[in-house]
């Protein structure tokens, strides 16, 4: 699998969303945003991104239910609905164009839109929250149809990643954890020409999706003039926090499980 960035593609290994720039830009939150959760799931998934957005000043927000999300219809179906809440979007709103924020099978329905259903020409940004882009080793278990599209070098996906020119006018963000067990291995979270790459210390796949670092990075990406600018790169005492925090919560969730009897 061949994986390629943008040249000025931004790369923060094992960052930290809450670093901000140096520069004290002005921030644009005026553009409609669509949330789009992942597979078992419904709008209310996406609700912590909804509020730490609406709090940072969006006001234009649509967190979207893609039906059925249960592995018996494929990407192709789910990005039908993806499309009309789209729509829908620009027309409520009255905007040339939105921003989309995928989490997960989300992301991967995100991108089929984008990419074959002429997304790309009506979104400014999108983001892909721990999505599955290059199909992960789970999908070869069978759940019905949608195991299809999730094979690595599927021929859904193979198809995607053979478009010349994936994003158009687009600006992309690819963001992941190196310790997300769901999106396994890690690379398969990153977009070919992401024009942002960012690594997270979230300890889980669900924490892409709730984790206040996680939530800075969007609003960060959506509201800056452009996401090509770098994010601080945050120092050694900061990522040394970071991983200590990241095995506590690990420890956590361990010591909460319910032992096999």
């Amino acid at each position: 699998m061949q994986l390629r960035c943008s040249r000025r593609a931004t790369l923060a290994v094992l960052g930290l969303a809450a670093c901000r720039r140096a520069d004290s830009a002005p921030r644009d939150r005026s553009t409609p945003v669509l949330l789009v959760h992942g597979m078992f799931a419904d709008h209310t998934a996406m609700l912590p991104i909804a509020r730490h957005l609406r709090s940072a000043g969006f006001s234009q927000l649509e967190a979207m239910d893609l039906r059925p999300v249960d592995g018996s219809v494929g990407v192709v179906a789910l990005a039908v609905e993806l499309d009309r809440a789209a729509r829908a979007l620009r027309e409520r709103t009255r905007a040339a164009r939105i921003d989309v924020v995928g989490y997960s099978l989300g992301a991967l329905v995100a991108r089929f839109w984008l990419q074959r259903s002429g997304g790309r020409d009506i979104t400014r940004r999108f983001l892909s929250l721990a999505g599955p882009q290059h199909g992960v080793l789970g999908g070869a278990l069978p759940i019905a149809a949608l195991s299809r599209d999730l094979r690595p070098a599927s021929p859904l996906l193979l198809e995607l990643e053979r478009d010349p020119d994936p994003w158009g006018p687009c600006e992309v963000g690819s963001f992941f954890s190196p310790f997300d067990a769901v999106i396994v291995p890690t690379e398969t979270a990153i977009l070919p020409r992401s024009t942002l790459v960012h690594a997270f210390v979230a300890p889980t796949h669900h924490h892409m999706g709730t984790d206040p670092h996680v939530l800075a990075a969007v609003d960060e990406a959506l509201s800056s003039r452009t996401m090509r600018t770098p994010l601080a790169i945050p120092s050694a005492r900061q990522l040394e926090a970071a991983v200590e925090r990241a095995i506590r919560q690990r420890s956590l969730t361990s010591r909460r499980a319910p032992h096999p009897r």
